[in-house]
C-alpha cells in the first residue's frame, strides 16, 4: 500500500500555536502564488480543481496521526477513494493529483509503510450464561 506524506509539513503547515494543539481545527497554508509547485499545478487545464483537491489533502493530513501523513485512524493509508469520501471532492481529481504532487511539484512523498499486524483477541474465559444468578420470586 502507498502512504503519502506532505513534504515539509512541520515547517510549512505547523507553527508555534499549532504545535501546542493536540487536535487541529485549522491549518496554516503557505500563500506563495508564484512558486514552481503552485504554477506547475494551477497552470494546467484542470489546475484549479487539482489545487482544491490538494487543499483537501492538507486539511485531511492535519487531522491524521502523525500529522502531515495521509494515514487513516485504522492504520490504513488514505487513497483517492477515501479522500473523496471525506472531502466530497471527485475521486478522479485525486487520481490525477497524486502523480503530479509526487513527481513534479514535490509536495508529496511516498514513505515506507508496513501494514500493522493484526493481533487476535483471546476468547473469553467465563461464559456469559453463568454470569447471571436467577432470582426466585
Amino acid at each position: 500500500m502507498t502512504l503519502y506524506r506532505i513534504r515539509g509539513w512541520n515547517n510549512l503547515y505547523e507553527n508555534n500555536r499549532t504545535r501546542e494543539l493536540k487536535l487541529l481545527n485549522w491549518v496554516p497554508i503557505p500563500n506563495t502564488l508564484d512558486g514552481d509547485g503552485y504554477t506547475l499545478l494551477v497552470d494546467r487545464e484542470n489546475g484549479p480543481s487539482l489545487y482544491a483537491a490538494w487543499i483537501g489533502c492538507v486539511i485531511v493530513a492535519s487531522k491524521c496521526d502523525p500529522r502531515g501523513t495521509l494515514l487513516r485512524r485504522g492504520g490504513n493509508p488514505h487513497d483517492d477513494a477515501s479522500l473523496s469520501r471525506i472531502t466530497r471532492i471527485p475521486k478522479e481529481w485525486f487520481s490525477l493529483l497524486f502523480p503530479i504532487l509526487v513527481n513534479e511539484c514535490k509536495w508529496l512523498e511516498i514513505i515506507d509503510f508496513q501494514q500493522p499486524e493484526i493481533i487476535p483477541h483471546p476468547t473469553a474465559i467465563i461464559s456469559h450464561h453463568d454470569a447471571a444468578i436467577p432470582q426466585e420470586g
